[in-house]
């Protein structure tokens, strides 16, 4: 489900802020890594939302009728939902502290608005073959093993509209990831 991706996109990338650091070409500010320590992270967002992605109507034609059923009761639960909280551990390294969250992403441009060793901010626009995405994102360091983060997104696909808002506390565990990717 293409659309569930670029939803979950929007606000899990956020979390990316911690891990990218260097502006593309013609971006107006130099991008300088975050001073915090590369290793096991331990990361907790919560996301809230409203609205809710549709399905463009071609698309949904060529489904079975099952499938069309199953789709819109998920996206119709899924536009009703809470904020929800989400606990998990990832590997920041030394490389990802070089690059920003969008610098892989062929499908998405961003723009680096501040960058110092204790705060990086970001917009960003994503384009996938029928959604379009933008938002912004926070990431303020609060010591070299804490972060904290927030940001907003839009994602529009099918005629309809999802706006999320995040916000993200990280702190570090240990230097080894195991693991952990």
């Amino acid at each position: 489900m293409r659309n569930l991706f670029v939803g979950t996109l929007i606000v899990s990338i956020g979390c990316a802020v911690v891990q990218g650091q260097t502006p593309k070409a013609g971006t107006p500010n130099k991008l300088e890594p975050l001073n915090v320590k590369i290793g096991l992270w331990e990361n907790t967002t919560t996301i809230s939302s409203s609205g809710a992605v549709g399905i463009p109507p071609e698309r949904l034609a060529k489904m079975s009728p099952e499938q069309r059923a199953r789709v819109e009761a998920a996206l119709k639960a899924r536009g009703g939902q809470p904020a929800h909280t989400n606990t998990y551990k990832s590997c920041l390294t030394k490389d990802q502290l070089q690059k920003t969250p969008f610098a892989d992403k062929q499908s998405c441009t961003e723009t680096l608005i501040s960058s110092s060793a204790q705060e990086a901010e970001v917009s960003f626009e994503c384009t996938m073959e029928e959604a379009k995405g933008s938002g912004t994102m926070k990431i303020e360091v609060q010591s070299d093993e804490s972060v904290q983060g927030s940001g907003h997104g839009t994602v529009t696909m099918g005629g309809h509209t999802m706006h999320t808002d995040w916000k993200m506390t990280g702190k570090w565990i240990q230097s080894s990831c195991s693991d952990v990717q």
